[in-house]
């Protein structure tokens, strides 16, 4: 069980570096 809470943590920090593109687009457009 231990990969399952590694692969938590990446998708944590990977949803939030989509959202931070997602605040950036949206500035943009």
């Amino acid at each position: 069980s231990g990969d399952h809470v590694i692969l938590f943590v990446i998708d944590k920090r990977r949803i939030r570096d989509v959202e931070r593109l997602f605040q950036v687009g949206l500035t943009f457009f």
